[in-house]
C-alpha cells in the first residue's frame, strides 16, 4: 500500500488506534495527530494511517442503508470472530455497520459473546466519530441521530 502524505487538518483513520484523528503536522515520515474526540496525541509512521475520513455523502448513505444491512452469519463463535476482524480490516463504513447491527442484534437476544462489543465499540469509534465531525454535532449524540434516522425510514 503506497504511503499518503495528508495536509495539516485532514482527517485520518489508524490501523491500531479507534477514533477519528486530526493531522497536526509532520515530521518527515511521521505524521503528528491529535484525537478528536478526546485529548490523545500521537506520533505515528505514515503508514500507520489507514485512510483519510469518509466523505459526507458515504457517510450519509451508511445511515440510510443501516436496515437493509445483512448482519454477519456464521457457523460458530470462531468464524463469527473472523468475519468481525476481517470487517474491521476492510475500513469500510458499511462493514462497520454490519458489525455493530450483528453485535446489537446479538445481544439483544443474549447470545452475543463478550468479544462481539468489543469489536462493536470499535466500529462505533470509527463510524461515530466520522459522522460526529460531519454533522458538527457532539459525539455523544450520534448515536440518537442514527436511531431517529432509522426509525423515520419507512422500510
Amino acid at each position: 500500500m503506497s504511503e499518503h502524505i495528508f495536509a495539516d487538518g485532514s482527517y485520518v483513520l489508524l490501523r491500531d488506534r479507534d477514533g477519528v484523528w486530526q493531522v497536526t503536522g509532520r515530521s518527515g515520515q511521521r505524521s503528528e495527530l491529535k484525537a478528536c474526540h478526546s485529548r490523545q496525541r500521537a506520533s505515528v509512521s505514515n503508514s500507520e494511517i489507514a485512510r483519510a475520513m469518509a466523505p459526507d455523502a458515504v457517510l450519509q448513505e451508511a445511515v440510510e442503508r443501516i436496515g437493509s444491512v445483512r448482519t454477519i452469519q456464521a457457523p460458530s463463535n470462531k468464524v463469527r470472530r473472523e468475519f468481525y476482524k476481517q470487517a474491521m480490516d476492510a475500513f469500510d463504513e458499511l462493514e462497520w455497520v454490519r458489525v455493530i447491527k450483528t453485535a446489537y442484534l446479538r445481544g439483544k437476544d443474549h447470545c452475543a459473546q463478550p468479544y462481539e462489543e468489543a469489536y462493536s465499540q470499535r466500529a462505533k469509534s470509527y463510524l461515530h466519530g466520522q459522522l460526529a465531525i460531519a454533522l458538527y454535532i457532539p459525539l455523544e449524540q450520534v448515536e440518537q441521530y442514527i436511531t431517529q434516522k432509522v426509525e423515520s425510514d419507512e422500510w
